[in-house]
């Protein structure tokens, strides 16, 4: 016999409805069944819920056996059904107004949090990092500019033809050891003296990962380049065809890979001194309240 076989002789001996642990002491009563289990009361309760007709969730069976005539929960009373049904789950539908309300309340937490995020921008490091990014570009292309103005008079070729051919030369490379060397070596210097992990720069994984393939296919470019102009003027025909190719989109990808550890390492600096600054000024402010406070 199983358990629910044993549940069914119980509720027809009762001939009543009944509780959970009214049919567990029935079936003990008539021996109906052996339990295994260190629970059996909640076994009982368990089977008679799966297999109650009207009671739908994950885990309940289709094959519905028994029915609540009244009660809740524990004091639920069972009896058998007529006929044993095999009842199909219920899927609740979402209507257009559910779904509309969905995607309002993600939309609005998506926004939220983008504003919280805004919020907390360090507005003045970002603005002293960009003015001074302006001017290191603006130092930085230069001599790239005055040789291309010059190029484009005197060689009868497009301004931007000539920009090109000074960025895929090599001067990519120098532009990237002086951008990205000085900073970020001073700020793994510096990183290594922060005393908490509060302290510690965030994203450093990936920036050091940047400036590494920055550096290396910068180093790699300028070597490819200069070597291909040495092996074209010797004529060396097997190899021209090789060094032919232009290095321009790899040359500004490298440089906007530095320009970011450069970015990244300015920042982190205005930002160490903002904070040092808001330090000062709120340990000032509260000197000036004690004082006044003893003044007065």
């Amino acid at each position: 016999m199983t358990i629910i076989e044993a549940i069914k002789r119980a509720l027809i001996t009762l001939d009543r409805p009944a509780t959970y642990e009214e049919v567990y002491q029935e079936i003990m009563d008539q021996k109906l069944y052996d339990f295994g289990a260190k629970d059996p009361k909640s076994v009982i309760r368990v089977k008679l819920r799966i297999h109650t007709f009207g009671l739908n969730f994950p885990s309940s069976s289709p094959k519905k056996y028994f029915k609540v005539i009244s009660g809740e929960g524990k004091d639920s009373l069972y009896t058998n059904l007529d006929v044993d049904v095999i009842e199909e789950a219920v899927v609740e539908k979402e209507t257009d107004e559910a779904i509309e309300k969905g995607i309002k309340y993600y939309k609005d937490k998506f926004l939220s949090y983008c504003f919280d995020k805004v919020k907390k921008i360090n507005k003045d490091a970002h603005k002293s990092t960009l003015h001074e990014c302006f001017w290191m570009l603006v130092g930085s292309f230069l001599p790239i500019i005055v040789d291309s103005f010059f190029r484009w008079k005197l060689m009868k070729i497009t301004f931007w033809e000539a920009i090109y051919a000074n960025v895929k030369s090599g001067e990519v490379f120098l532009l990237t050891s002086a951008l990205i060397t000085p900073f970020f070596f001073f700020l793994i210097m510096e990183n290594k003296n922060r005393k908490s992990e509060k302290d510690t720069l965030p994203y450093f994984g990936v920036i050091i990962v940047i400036t590494l393939t920055s550096f290396i296919s910068g180093l790699l470019a300028f070597v490819f380049y200069r070597t291909g102009v040495i092996l074209i003027e010797k004529n060396i025909s097997v190899l021209n065809d090789v060094f032919a190719n232009g290095l321009g989109v790899w040359a500004w990808g490298i440089y906007g890979f530095s320009l970011t550890v450069w970015y990244y390492s300015a920042f982190m600096n205005h930002k160490t001194a903002a904070s040092y600054k808001s330090i000062r000024d709120s340990q000032f402010n509260g000197l000036k309240e004690q004082f006044n406070g003893a003044k007065g």
